[in-house]
């Protein structure tokens, strides 16, 4: 019984996530399309739908306001093709008022990831319209018209006056004062080229004693030349007093070494004249030359009857 309400539980949890998550994806699908996020809307119509879609940006001031959320073909009171296009207004930019023309630019690579957008410009005239929610009544409807083509010279010469400004403005600035200073730049630089050339003679002259002090053969070189001489001389005489040295080491140890066989031959020597002397003081003539010996014992007496 208990695993049937455990089984029956999760059961119950599954079919709850599943519809929670299928709610959230509709309401995500929904407003994929600006439902929530571009409440307020604008209405378009054209003769050619030049390249407008779902998703068209819808773009004023270098901002993308909003976007096409629908396209409606249908047949206009002249008989001709008509598209009527549904477009989302982002609720920030709902305030704003636009002039009554919508200009369309094509893509730069027309294709579905890259469609044709609609271009708004703001106005501040009497007929000039803002976005509204479909509940406060009928969007405002505007005529779409396809972006000019400029004439490839005039936008040429265009570009030339751009650039001739851009040039003038330029050279203002390096011969006009700039940033409330007295002088221009030009001028600055002219005052300041004497004393840069006094700079440059400077320079020109420690440079010269450089080469004299470290150049080749200069005064440091002959310092280095003299002094690795030196060195050479002293660790030569370095060597000779290491060579001395080691001789007269040599020459001490033979020394020291006779030295010890004399004091040992002197040793023995004495050593003999000692026992010698010795034994010759026991005899008469020692005795006579040399005394009575310290310490002698006494005669013993002789036994009567030996005689």
């Amino acid at each position: 019984m208990k695993k049937k309400l455990e089984i029956q539980t999760i059961v119950v949890l599954l079919c709850v996530l599943t519809i929670a998550g299928a709610w959230i994806g509709i309401q995500i699908t929904k407003d994929s399309l600006g439902v929530w996020s571009q409440s307020s809307e604008i209405h378009f119509t054209s003769n050619d739908l030049l390249g407008l879609g779902p998703r068209s940006e819808l773009r004023c001031a270098g901002a993308v306001i909003g976007n096409v959320r629908k396209v409606t073909p249908s047949i206009g009171p002249d008989g001709q093709a008509q598209f009527d296009i549904v477009a989302g207004v982002k609720d920030t930019f709902a305030p704003w008022r636009f002039a009554p023309i919508g200009i369309v630019k094509a893509g730069v690579v027309q294709s579905a990831l890259a469609p044709s957008s609609i271009s708004l410009e703001l106005s501040s005239a009497p007929d000039a319209i803002t976005a509204v929610k479909p509940k406060a009544g009928q969007p405002p409807t505007l005529v779409l018209q396809k972006e000019q083509p400029k004439n490839d010279m005039n936008a040429i010469m265009e570009q030339y006056v751009k650039l001739g400004n851009q040039i003038d403005t330029t050279i203002r600035q390096f011969t006009e004062p700039q940033n409330g200073r007295a002088k221009s730049v030009m001028q600055e630089l002219a005052e300041a080229v004497p004393s840069a050339a006094a700079s440059l003679q400077n320079v020109e002259g420690v440079t010269t004693n450089l080469k004299l002090q470290v150049g080749e053969d200069g005064k440091i070189d002959e310092a280095l030349t003299s002094i690795n001489i030196s060195l050479g001389r002293l660790q030569g005489l370095t060597d000779e007093l290491t060579k001395t040295v080691t001789n007269v080491n040599l020459k001490l140890d033979t020394s020291l070494k006779k030295v010890n066989g004399l004091l040992d031959e002197t040793t023995l020597t004495m050593t003999d004249v000692r026992t010698k002397m010795e034994g010759f003081g026991g005899t008469f003539v020692g005795r006579m030359l040399v005394g009575k010996p310290e310490n002698a014992p006494a005669p013993s007496p002789t036994p009567r009857g030996t005689r």
